[in-house]
């Protein structure tokens, strides 16, 4: 894989980190519930945890991701390091797998292109599924 580098004992060491790129004022949070029922049952608590317990929201979107579940968008009106994005992306209960994957992604490539993807269309079983329209909460 590239990117990845070993020391003398053969653990993975972390790559060079370029501070420039560290910084996001964009967050996504995949919630692996269905859409309707969670939109009933926990949007209010949701929206008190984003509008009082993240610093700085400028803007919060939900929509039903093209699996059925719930996807949602933050934006900050400041940058946030992309360690604070993962606690804010725990905090507001985003897919643990998700969450694990992008951590160490991030770890062993130091790349922030390819963390918290949400995807507008998938294929699935012969089906194309696509998203639906953000909605700002």
């Amino acid at each position: 894989m590239s990117g990845i580098t070993r020391d003398e004992t053969g653990s993975v060491k972390p790559p060079e980190r370029r501070p420039e790129k560290e910084e996001v004022n964009l967050i996504t949070v995949d919630i692996d519930e269905p859409f309707e029922e969670w939109k009933k049952t926990n949007l209010p608590r949701t929206r008190d945890l984003v509008y009082k317990g993240v610093a700085g929201v400028k803007a919060a979107f939900i929509r039903k991701s093209s699996g059925g579940n719930v996807h949602i968008r933050l934006h900050l009106d400041h940058d946030v390091t992309i360690f604070e994005s993962f606690m804010i992306r725990a905090f507001l209960c985003d897919d643990a797998a998700r969450l694990a994957c992008d951590l160490d992604r991030y770890y062993r490539t130091g790349q922030l292109e390819d963390t918290g993807r949400t995807f507008n269309t998938k294929y699935t079983r012969g089906q194309i599924r696509v998203a639906g329209k953000w909605m700002r909460f």
